[in-house]
């Protein structure tokens, strides 16, 4: 088992980063949109990880707290829910926003998670209710269930400071947020910033 990994930061791909670690180049998959402005290419970065290992692939999954590598390790847990499903959900919410609506029987928190459906999320609930006050983690205060804003109102300045932030260029930043939105006006703000991503690392 691969517990951590210390490393640069020599690539963002639309999901994961590449770090460079003695010689090699690891492919961590990570909560990106909650870890925008943190990091910059060429950073050093440490990541608790979790690695599944299947038949055809091993992959790695990185995150910058012990608590989020917690809750992963426990929505892993649930039926149903592999790892690109529990990353999505830790790449919404907070350890402590998760706990918060585990705690609170609110299903809806999850449901606005992408590629997590109604019962999904009843069972994310039900699964966890009885273990995460067992994990140590304060519930976040004040979690909404409502759904995020309108995609109509997303502020693509958030997205092209997110990406400077990484270490991209303010024009070519600029020029990919452009571009994705030119394609989906109605694009909401995380999904933006994941195409942009994308985008710029074709450039």
């Amino acid at each position: 088992m691969i517990a951590s990994v210390r490393g640069e930061i020599i690539a963002v791909e639309e999901d994961a980063l590449v770090v460079a670690v003695n010689g090699l180049g690891l492919r961590v998959l990570a909560p990106l949109n909650r870890m925008a402005g943190l990091y910059r290419l060429n950073d050093e970065i440490f990541l608790y990880t979790h690695l599944i290992v299947r038949e055809d692939q091993w992959t790695l999954y990185g995150f910058t707290s012990a608590d989020e590598l917690t809750v992963f390790q426990r929505v892993l847990g649930v039926s149903g829910i592999g790892g690109k499903n529990a990353l999505a959900i830790l790449n919404q919410l907070s350890p402590g926003e998760i706990v918060a609506a585990v705690s609170a029987g609110d299903a809806k928190a999850f449901e606005r998670v992408s590629g997590i459906g109604k019962k999904t999320a009843q069972r994310v609930v039900l699964e966890l209710k009885d273990k995460v006050s067992k994990l140590g983690i304060a519930a976040a205060a004040g979690v909404s269930a409502e759904p995020a804003a309108p995609a109509g109102d997303v502020d693509d300045g958030d997205a092209v400071a997110a990406l400077c932030q990484l270490g991209y260029g303010r024009a070519e930043a600029k020029k990919a947020v452009v571009a994705v939105v030119s394609e989906e006006p109605l694009i909401d703000s995380d999904t933006l910033l994941r195409k942009a991503l994308m985008r710029l690392s074709k450039f």
